[in-house]
């Protein structure tokens, strides 16, 4: 038979023994907690026609300042042969993505760039259809970078950009470049009570991004309370570049062409698209393996940098060369994405 008003009269029925052959569920079902704990019979679902509007609707309920907020969903469009989803911030419209038929979901994105909570509205247009609208509420939390200690084994290009940028969001930033044997240069960034000696600030931080060659100078005493620091206070240690040879701190590298760099457009998790700006990475790329997590890739199959577990902290290295031609460029947001991603996927 056909059970209606089943939120109230199937559990009666049942209770009672009189048990229905099958059930056919009509309109939008039940639900989970209205359905009895055992039915024991055939149960089939009929939902009725979805109406022209916006149907599915997946956004991250908070984010972080600066931070990339993806917004997907699906439309229906009610016969309709094409659309245009809209996503408005407070202030104007941010992203906007045409959807037909054959292509009815959209992924739309901005980044708020104050902390608070933000109503975002979702708007479907098509010729013939009724306006249809979405409410999306979002708390934006305030960033602040993680603490870096930055090891250089010579003065860096890159370590300029970076300490900059750091510093400017809030961030504690610690730099010691090698000018020469036995003296090094030490530069501070809102870290006015710093200590001096390498194996006591280690734990103070939440990053500590090295080169290969500033790690193979350090002492055997700072080099044990560095490993100390990862494994037992769960610092992350960022090695930047590598020359892509023997495995180094448990990661291998293949080489993919005979030249010293190569130009790539790095790719990761929550990027709508490569950047149109092709950057130096070294000619390799991480060595498959179990324990190493990708974390970014060449947009070639390729993977760029990636992470493993150590003890409670975590290692991590990028073969990106320069990230600071982003700055250069214009493409800040590229820039402050990838040392994000980095920088808050090992603190």
């Amino acid at each position: 038979g056909t059970v209606r008003g089943v939120d109230v009269g199937l559990g009666a029925r049942l209770a009672s023994g009189d048990r229905p052959r099958a059930i056919r569920v009509a309109g939008w079902g039940l639900l989970e907690h209205e359905w009895p704990e055992s039915l024991g019979v055939p149960v089939s679902f009929e939902p009725p026609p979805l109406p022209a509007g916006i149907v599915t609707l997946e956004a991250p309920p908070e984010v972080a300042v600066g931070e990339l907020l993806v917004v997907t969903g699906r439309v229906e469009l009610g016969g309709k042969d094409s659309g245009l989803v809209v996503l408005e911030n407070p202030a104007a419209p941010c992203d906007s993505a045409v959807v037909t038929p054959a292509r009815p979901r959209f992924r739309l994105s901005d980044r708020p760039r104050a902390p608070g909570a933000i109503s975002y509205r979702l708007r479907l247009a098509a010729p013939g259809l009724p306006p249809a609208a979405e409410t999306l509420g979002v708390a934006v939390r305030d960033w602040r970078p993680p603490s870096v200690l930055v090891l250089n084994a010579s003065p860096s290009f890159e370590t300029t950009f970076l300490k900059h940028w750091l510093s400017d969001r809030g961030g504690t930033v610690e730099v010691r470049t090698d000018i020469s044997r036995g003296r090094t240069r030490r530069e501070r960034w809102n870290d006015p009570t710093g200590t001096g000696s390498l194996p006591g600030s280690f734990a103070r931080f939440d990053v500590v991004l090295a080169d290969p060659a500033s790690l193979a100078l350090l002492s055997r005493t700072d080099r044990t309370a560095l490993d100390r620091a990862v494994r037992q206070d769960g610092v992350g240690l960022l090695m930047q570049g590598t020359g892509a040879g023997e495995p180094t701190e448990g990661f291998g590298f293949d080489r993919v062409a005979d030249l010293e760099e190569r130009r790539v457009r790095p790719v990761w998790g929550d990027q709508p698209q490569p950047s149109r700006v092709a950057i130096a990475a070294y000619p390799a790329v991480l060595r498959p393996d179990p324990a190493v997590h990708a974390l970014m890739g060449d947009g070639s199959g390729g993977v760029l940098a990636g992470w493993r577990s150590a003890g409670r902290g975590r290692i991590g290295v990028t073969l990106v060369r320069a990230p600071s031609r982003w700055q250069l460029e214009g493409e800040t947001a590229m820039f402050a994405g990838y040392w994000s991603e980095l920088l808050e996927t090992l603190a």
